[in-house]
């Protein structure tokens, strides 16, 4: 509970990367599936006012949600999840609404030592908004994005994050045209 506003924060991912989970230990990993996410949903959705689920979705290096995602996103929407966060595919997908339901289809990196896979890959969305709830009716308002940068001096050495707002041209050459094409 926050400011009066009881959250709910679920995750679930669609893929373990190749990872097995450990047998019995199935609690370690919710692996997505729609009758999982339903069952939990209407678990809780009486107790709070926000529904917020976090996805490990989509498919690495790509801009565009795909069909799963679009298809998982309208299927949370239709339960009744208020806010998708997603992650996985290294690098900002759209940020989108699905009736009422905000949907960040990925964030794309915060600290990255993906930079020899290209600019993309260095590049994170930090997003911030007042979540209001009046009368049962969840709304986002002061909707606001900005650009992370990962710079490093070498590959998996000396890591720092900046906000777009507070690159130079030293650090990252042609910064402010990079932040026009990811913001429009």
């Amino acid at each position: 509970e926050q400011n009066g506003i009881k959250y709910a924060f679920l995750a679930y991912t669609d893929m373990t990367n190749g990872l097995t989970i450990p047998e019995g230990k199935d609690y370690l990993v919710h692996v997505y599936s729609d009758e999982k996410a339903k069952s939990d949903i209407e678990s809780i959705k009486d107790k709070v006012d926000v529904i917020i689920v976090s996805m490990h979705w989509g498919e690495e290096y790509t801009h565009t949600p795909t069909y799963v995602q679009k298809r998982e996103a309208e299927y949370l929407s239709s339960l009744g999840v208020d806010l998708i966060i997603g992650s996985h595919p290294h690098v900002i997908m759209p940020v989108d609404y699905i009736e009422d339901t905000l949907v960040i289809y990925s964030l794309g990196n915060f600290v990255s030592g993906q930079a020899p896979l290209g600019l993309a890959k260095t590049i994170g969305l930090l997003v911030g908004m007042d979540i209001v709830v009046k009368e049962n009716e969840v709304t986002f308002e002061n909707l606001d994005y900005k650009l992370l940068y990962t710079y490093s001096t070498s590959y998996n050495t000396n890591y720092k994050v900046y906000p777009f707002e507070n690159l130079t041209d030293d650090i990252l050459y042609n910064h402010e045209s990079i932040e026009e094409e990811y913001m429009n």
